[in-house]
């Protein structure tokens, strides 16, 4: 059967869409620039072991020379998760879902964490320091004064988009909510996740013990349509099953990760609209994501060894 593969390219800055009326621009002088890719196939996993030769990349429609990296990059990613009263029972999968996010990232990705019940808390900035992360929830886990009765889960992605957008950085949120609380007009939100650059994975906690209220249900079809039209995409969470949270994590992981790094030695400026394809699309049955825009110039220090 034909693999589709699923080529997602994003800059060495972050994810973000650019119109294809955009002009390119020379730049006075070249310098090397970096391109993130990553492969997936239709099944959501990351295809490893392509080769240079399996890609064309094209600057303002020219082909481009460029040299492939292989190894993993990505965006800072910050984790929310609901702590209301409705969440207190899940509160050892939160914590399970934490660890094993955390434990399938690469050690090179800054991970914050921000819980929410009636409001949103930042309990974790950025860091590289895993253990620092859990600690910070685990107190959470053991005390009653986040667990509230009320929450809000539109309100949380905002605030999760204001922290990014307080350290001009583009990247992704893996939001954890059982869908309880006010979530309409996900257009407005939407908007926001797309100017900032930033990808909303949506973990929905189902609670298949109760029935489905009309609440639910449109915050649900609110998750669906958010994650999905931000780049990212919402998962079903309907148990405590340790087997359940891996695959969770891992499809996740395999979609924040790029393993792929091209870089490009040019005069266009970052201005400049960029699409990769690969060479040999059989039966012309591939899906591809793009175009972006060129990234700004790097240092030694961005490119993968």
């Amino acid at each position: 059967m034909t693999r589709i593969l699923f080529i997602s390219v994003m800059s060495a800055l972050g994810l973000g869409f650019m119109s294809l009326s955009s002009f390119a621009q020379v730049s006075r002088k070249q310098c090397s620039r970096s391109v993130l890719l990553n492969a997936i196939d239709k099944d959501g996993n990351r295809v490893a072991g392509l080769k240079a030769t399996d890609f064309v990349l094209t600057v303002n429609g020219q082909d481009i020379q460029f040299e492939l990296r292989t190894g993993i990059q990505t965006s800072p990613v910050l984790i929310v998760l609901q702590t209301s009263r409705s969440m207190k029972r899940a509160a050892y999968f939160e914590f399970a879902l934490l660890q094993d996010i955390l434990a399938k990232l690469p050690g090179s990705t800054e991970v914050g964490v921000m819980v929410f019940s009636d409001k949103p808390k930042l309990i974790s900035d950025f860091t590289l320091d895993r253990k620092s992360s859990m600690n910070a929830f685990a107190s959470v886990v053991s005390g009653n004064s986040e667990w509230k009765y009320s929450a809000d889960p539109k309100v949380a992605i905002e605030a999760s988009i204001d922290v990014f957008d307080s350290k001009k950085a583009k990247g992704n949120i893996i939001f954890l909510t059982n869908g309880t609380g006010p979530l309409q007009n996900s257009s407005t939100v939407t908007k926001k996740l797309q100017a900032r650059g930033v990808r909303l994975y949506a973990f929905l906690w189902d609670q298949s013990s109760i029935q489905s209220t009309v609440e639910e249900l449109a915050a649900r079809d609110f998750l669906t349509e958010t994650s999905s039209d931000s780049g990212g995409a919402r998962f079903w969470a309907s148990s405590y099953e340790k087997a359940e949270i891996s695959t969770l994590d891992m499809a996740v992981a395999g979609r924040i990760s790029y393993p792929y790094q091209l870089i490009v030695t040019t005069a266009y400026s970052e201005n400049s609209p960029i699409k990769v394809r690969l060479r040999n699309p059989r039966d012309n049955n591939y899906a591809l994501e793009f175009p972006r825009k060129l990234p700004t110039c790097i240092n030694s220090d961005s490119i993968l060894h």
